[in-house]
């Protein structure tokens, strides 16, 4: 099993970056690596990368309570996994984002 993971400068954010560059990975892993899973986790409160992953495909699987202190706060982690057939077709940052990657 490998794990995905993925950190998207924050004046880059909303761009479609994290989700194409995860999408190109998993793709990679179950095509040419014949990889049989990939998981992932996130914050609970990280609605963009909850949602990065659930556009993939993956299926939330479970949830590890208070995992991780950040600024003083306990914070859940919510842990994914993704076969090959549940990942997604190739999403496109209009249809991501309903805008082209410039803003227009």
């Amino acid at each position: 099993m490998e794990s995905l993971s993925y950190w998207i400068d924050p004046t880059r954010w909303n761009r479609g970056y994290a989700t194409e560059a995860s999408f190109f990975l998993c793709e990679t892993a179950f095509r040419r690596s014949r990889m049989r899973r990939v998981s992932s986790q996130a914050l609970s409160e990280n609605h963009a990368s909850l949602a990065v992953l659930r556009k993939l495909g993956f299926v939330e699987e479970g949830r590890e309570r208070r995992a991780v202190v950040v600024k003083g706060k306990a914070m859940d982690m919510v842990l994914f996994g993704l076969f090959p057939e549940e990942l997604v077709a190739r999403p496109t940052i209009e249809g991501l984002w309903g805008r082209t990657p410039t803003g227009s």
